[in-house]
């Protein structure tokens, strides 16, 4: 099965399955963010882990993971009553199926996924909340940054170049390289990160949940 064929069914698969991984509801959500932690079964303590899970994948090649997590990320998010039709998450999580697939030796299916991701990201409206915000003030205009990025990625595959796992877009718009210790799963210290102290955080042999049946920085 092409991997894009793949993807989209990893997706759908999640969406079949979004309601009863969810359980907390959207007053819990409410809460969680008030309080600022997620409490299980909540939509955000869902996607908090799998966005840990996605990028722990992505930096450290382990491409088929970070797809499965990735995908099931974007179900959780289409699948939300109150995330709109199009989102920078949405048109973000949509960018790093394409990077996955990429890697992945799909060049057809990553072309597909960036260039839905641009038309995404061109979508998001851009508002006078957003003009006013510090972020953009700062760096400027981040979904321009995004376009982009993307579109540097979709010149990359159709001169032909190998993927790039080395780099990612932050959630600035800067273009940022992993370090050595990152790709290779280790966790810096950190004096304000506690797991950092004892090496906790490294990426474990995960099976793919979807395949197993077990129960998003741009890349």
């Amino acid at each position: 099965m092409p991997a894009v064929s793949n993807a989209r069914g990893l997706v759908d698969q999640y969406k079949d399955r979004a309601h009863e991984e969810v359980y907390g509801g959207y007053a819990r959500d409410v809460v969680s963010t008030i309080l600022g932690y997620s409490l299980p079964g909540t939509r955000r303590s869902i996607m908090e882990k799998l966005e840990s899970e996605a990028q722990e994948a992505y930096k450290t090649q382990h491409y088929e993971v970070a797809l499965d997590r990735f995908a099931h990320y974007l179900a959780l998010v289409e699948t939300d009553p109150s995330t709109t039709m199009v989102s920078e998450m949405r048109a973000t999580l949509t960018s790093n199926i394409g990077a996955c697939l990429h890697h992945l030796g799909d060049t057809d299916g990553a072309i597909e996924y960036y260039e839905r991701a641009l038309q995404e990201f061109k979508a998001v409206p851009f508002t006078v909340f957003s003009r006013l915000s510090v972020i953009w003030v700062v760096y400027g205009n981040l979904i321009d940054k995004r376009v982009e990025y993307v579109e540097k990625k979709l010149a990359s595959i159709r001169a032909g170049e190998p993927p790039d796992g080395s780099t990612y877009q932050d959630g600035y718009g800067k273009s940022r390289k992993w370090t050595a210790e990152e790709m290779d799963g280790k966790k810096a210290f950190s004096i304000w990160r506690p797991r950092s102290w004892f090496g906790y955080g490294r990426l474990q042999e995960v099976g793919i949940a979807a395949e197993s049946n077990t129960a998003p920085n741009g890349v």
